[in-house]
Protein backbone atom coordinates (compact mmCIF):
# COMPACT_ATOMS: atom_id res chain seq x y z
CA UNK A 1 0.00 0.00 0.00
CA UNK A 2 3.17 1.93 0.90
CA UNK A 3 4.20 1.42 -2.88
CA UNK A 4 1.21 2.83 -4.32
CA UNK A 5 1.30 5.89 -2.71
CA UNK A 6 4.27 6.63 -3.49
CA UNK A 7 4.09 5.43 -6.60
CA UNK A 8 0.82 6.84 -8.00
CA UNK A 9 1.90 10.63 -7.44
CA UNK A 10 5.52 9.67 -9.17
CA UNK A 11 3.48 8.69 -12.74
CA UNK A 12 1.02 11.46 -12.63
CA UNK A 13 3.94 13.84 -12.29
CA UNK A 14 5.73 11.91 -15.06
CA UNK A 15 2.26 12.04 -17.22
CA UNK A 16 2.03 16.24 -16.31
CA UNK A 17 5.59 16.85 -17.71
CA UNK A 18 5.38 14.77 -20.70
CA UNK A 19 1.82 15.93 -21.69
CA UNK A 20 2.90 19.44 -21.01
CA UNK A 21 6.27 19.17 -23.21
CA UNK A 22 4.58 17.77 -25.63
CA UNK A 23 1.23 19.89 -26.10
CA UNK A 24 1.63 22.80 -24.15
CA UNK A 25 -1.60 22.85 -22.29
CA UNK A 26 -0.76 24.29 -18.90
CA UNK A 27 1.29 27.59 -20.09
CA UNK A 28 -1.81 29.30 -18.96
CA UNK A 29 -1.93 27.15 -15.21
CA UNK A 30 1.59 27.70 -15.11
CA UNK A 31 1.20 31.05 -15.80
CA UNK A 32 -1.55 31.97 -13.30
CA UNK A 33 0.16 30.24 -10.73
CA UNK A 34 3.31 32.05 -11.12
CA UNK A 35 1.23 35.20 -10.94
CA UNK A 36 0.00 33.94 -7.80
CA UNK A 37 3.16 33.25 -6.11
CA UNK A 38 4.94 36.82 -7.01
CA UNK A 39 4.10 38.10 -3.99
CA UNK A 40 5.75 35.53 -1.92
CA UNK A 41 8.48 35.65 -4.02
CA UNK A 42 8.91 39.36 -3.06
CA UNK A 43 8.07 39.20 0.34
CA UNK A 44 10.99 36.60 0.72
CA UNK A 45 13.32 38.17 -1.23
CA UNK A 46 12.75 41.36 1.03
CA UNK A 47 15.96 40.24 3.18
CA UNK A 48 18.03 40.42 0.78
CA UNK A 49 16.91 43.89 -0.76
CA UNK A 50 17.27 45.36 2.62
CA UNK A 51 20.61 44.08 3.00
CA UNK A 52 21.50 46.06 -0.46
CA UNK A 53 19.91 48.68 0.41
CA UNK A 54 21.31 49.23 4.16
CA UNK A 55 25.01 48.58 1.87
CA UNK A 56 24.02 51.37 -0.13
CA UNK A 57 23.52 53.97 2.31
CA UNK A 58 26.28 52.80 4.03
CA UNK A 59 29.03 53.68 1.26
CA UNK A 60 31.78 56.06 2.23
CA UNK A 61 31.93 60.17 1.07
CA UNK A 62 35.28 59.13 -0.41
CA UNK A 63 34.01 56.36 -2.52
CA UNK A 64 30.96 58.09 -3.13
CA UNK A 65 33.34 60.96 -4.44
CA UNK A 66 35.01 58.97 -6.11
CA UNK A 67 32.24 57.21 -8.05
CA UNK A 68 30.83 60.91 -8.49
CA UNK A 69 34.27 61.53 -10.84
CA UNK A 70 34.33 58.61 -12.41
CA UNK A 71 30.51 59.21 -13.75
CA UNK A 72 31.62 62.39 -15.07
CA UNK A 73 34.68 61.13 -16.67
CA UNK A 74 32.56 58.01 -18.40
CA UNK A 75 29.67 61.41 -19.19
CA UNK A 76 32.45 63.55 -20.94
CA UNK A 77 33.35 60.66 -22.92
CA UNK A 78 29.81 58.93 -23.93
CA UNK A 79 29.17 62.99 -24.52
CA UNK A 80 32.02 62.84 -27.19
CA UNK A 81 30.83 59.90 -28.43
CA UNK A 82 27.06 61.19 -29.08
CA UNK A 83 28.78 64.37 -31.06
CA UNK A 84 30.59 61.68 -33.34
CA UNK A 85 27.65 59.61 -33.55
CA UNK A 86 25.56 62.51 -34.62
CA UNK A 87 27.67 63.32 -37.51
CA UNK A 88 27.06 60.36 -38.77
CA UNK A 89 23.41 60.57 -38.41
CA UNK A 90 23.97 63.81 -40.43
CA UNK A 91 26.32 61.79 -42.87
CA UNK A 92 23.84 59.51 -43.31
CA UNK A 93 21.24 61.47 -44.05
CA UNK A 94 22.97 63.48 -46.48
CA UNK A 95 23.41 60.19 -48.27
CA UNK A 96 20.34 58.79 -48.34
CA UNK A 97 18.57 62.34 -49.73
CA UNK A 98 21.70 61.86 -52.54
CA UNK A 99 20.70 58.11 -53.03
CA UNK A 100 16.70 58.83 -52.77
CA UNK A 101 16.58 55.68 -50.44
CA UNK A 102 13.74 54.84 -48.53
CA UNK A 103 15.10 52.45 -45.36
CA UNK A 104 14.02 54.09 -42.04
CA UNK A 105 14.30 52.32 -39.00
CA UNK A 106 11.34 52.55 -36.50
CA UNK A 107 12.10 54.02 -32.80
CA UNK A 108 12.57 51.60 -30.23
CA UNK A 109 10.62 51.52 -26.82
CA UNK A 110 13.35 50.40 -23.97
CA UNK A 111 11.67 49.48 -20.54
CA UNK A 112 14.55 49.93 -18.13
CA UNK A 113 14.33 47.17 -15.20
CA UNK A 114 16.01 45.86 -12.32
CA UNK A 115 18.02 42.67 -11.63
CA UNK A 116 16.20 41.37 -8.58
CA UNK A 117 17.95 37.89 -8.90
CA UNK A 118 20.51 35.40 -10.83
CA UNK A 119 20.21 31.83 -11.15
CA UNK A 120 22.70 29.93 -12.40
CA UNK A 121 22.73 26.21 -12.89
CA UNK A 122 24.00 23.24 -15.88
CA UNK A 123 20.73 23.48 -16.95
CA UNK A 124 19.79 26.41 -16.96
CA UNK A 125 20.62 30.16 -17.16
CA UNK A 126 17.70 33.02 -15.40
CA UNK A 127 17.51 36.57 -14.32
CA UNK A 128 14.40 37.73 -12.71
CA UNK A 129 13.64 41.08 -13.20
CA UNK A 130 10.85 43.67 -11.31
CA UNK A 131 9.29 44.95 -14.36
CA UNK A 132 5.90 42.56 -15.79
CA UNK A 133 2.94 42.65 -18.16
CA UNK A 134 1.94 45.61 -16.14
CA UNK A 135 4.58 47.37 -18.02
CA UNK A 136 3.67 46.01 -21.38
CA UNK A 137 6.65 43.35 -21.68
CA UNK A 138 5.71 40.37 -23.22
CA UNK A 139 7.56 36.94 -23.38
CA UNK A 140 9.52 36.77 -26.56
CA UNK A 141 11.31 40.15 -26.57
CA UNK A 142 14.70 40.75 -26.32
CA UNK A 143 16.60 41.83 -23.16
CA UNK A 144 19.61 44.00 -23.31
CA UNK A 145 22.57 45.04 -20.95
CA UNK A 146 25.49 47.80 -20.91
CA UNK A 147 27.07 45.47 -23.04
CA UNK A 148 24.52 44.18 -25.79
CA UNK A 149 21.99 41.03 -25.53
CA UNK A 150 21.72 39.16 -22.44
CA UNK A 151 18.43 36.92 -23.31
CA UNK A 152 14.92 36.47 -24.32
CA UNK A 153 11.78 36.82 -22.22
CA UNK A 154 10.98 33.72 -21.30
CA UNK A 155 8.23 33.96 -18.43
CA UNK A 156 5.71 36.84 -18.00
CA UNK A 157 4.23 37.65 -14.64
CA UNK A 158 1.98 41.05 -13.37
CA UNK A 159 4.68 41.72 -10.64
CA UNK A 160 8.40 40.09 -12.48
CA UNK A 161 9.92 38.50 -15.48
CA UNK A 162 12.02 35.39 -15.84
CA UNK A 163 14.63 36.13 -18.74
CA UNK A 164 16.64 33.10 -19.81
CA UNK A 165 20.14 33.35 -21.40
CA UNK A 166 22.71 31.75 -22.68
CA UNK A 167 25.24 34.28 -22.53
CA UNK A 168 25.93 34.93 -18.53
Amino acid sequence: MNFLKTFIPIIVAIFLILFDYKFSYLNQLRQSVATAISPIYMVVSLPGKLYTWIDEQGTSKDQLLNNNQNLNSELLKLQARLQQTDALILENKKLKALLESSYTLDQNIFTIARIEQVSRSRLKKQIIINKGSNDHLKVGQIALGAKGIIGQITQVTNICDIISTPFL
